[in-house]
């Protein structure tokens, strides 16, 4: 019987972590099956916080106001294993990344994501791509998120 416990115990915890592990990634909330979007902007600011980083964009839109867009990328320890530094991204810097938008029901999960303030606010307004590279002024390009690649 105490084995039966135990190994009901064990599925029990397998089975949960795997349902944390599918809930919390996956590009499920970002709509893939239309064409990436592509903004070119200048850094306003960055969020190297767990669990995603976000870069900070101001975009001039075809009207030409202008539109604070979020990117986000993977978390930290990503990024920094992958040669991608705070250096790199500062403000001022102009920038292009292209990327899926967030689903239009999205902005209904907002609560459920341990997301930043400013990045639910971009969310809800639909203002955010999930990103794969960012390309500098000078043609370079680094791996900044989990999207496709541009």
């Amino acid at each position: 019987m105490r084995h039966k416990i135990i190994r009901i115990g064990f599925f029990v915890s397998i089975l949960a972590a795997a349902t944390v592990a599918f809930a919390h990634h996956g590009r499920g909330g970002y709509d893939y099956s239309v064409p990436p979007v592509t903004v070119t902007g200048v850094i306003t600011s960055l969020e190297l916080i767990n669990p995603h980083a976000f870069i900070y964009i101001d975009v001039e839109n075809a009207k030409g106001q202008v539109e604070n867009w979020a990117l986000e990328g993977a978390a930290p320890t990503f990024l920094l294993r992958n040669g991608v530094t705070k250096d790199m991204l500062k403000p001022g810097l102009i920038i292009t990344a292209s990327g899926a938008l967030p689903r239009a029901d999205m902005s209904r999960l907002s609560e459920s994501l341990a997301y930043s303030k400013s990045a639910m606010d971009r969310l809800k307004t639909r203002h955010v791509l999930q990103v794969g590279n960012i390309k500098f002024q000078d043609g370079t390009s680094v791996r900044f998120g989990m999207g496709a690649s541009n």
